[in-house]
């Protein structure tokens, strides 16, 4: 959990979660060897985004997802 000030002197409260990319989208190619421990990985990761999504919206905070690609812009 972050809490930063805006330009605005207010403060806000986020629920920050940084993966690589590969873990954010749902697997593609059953032929790997890893693809059932990656599907199994999606799976875990989208509940847990989707239970910190409904926690930040009941406490109006908001939930931000980071990869390396929005990291390293």
């Amino acid at each position: 959990m972050v809490m930063l000030k805006d330009k605005h002197g207010q403060t806000k409260t986020m629920i920050v979660e940084v993966k690589p990319e590969k873990q954010t989208k749902e697997p593609s190619n059953p032929k790997r060897k890893s693809y059932k421990n990656d599907v199994v990985t999606f799976v875990i990761n989208e509940a847990k985004w989707k239970a910190a999504k409904t926690v930040c919206d009941s406490n109006e905070w908001e939930f931000k997802l980071l990869t390396e690609k929005n990291i390293f812009k």
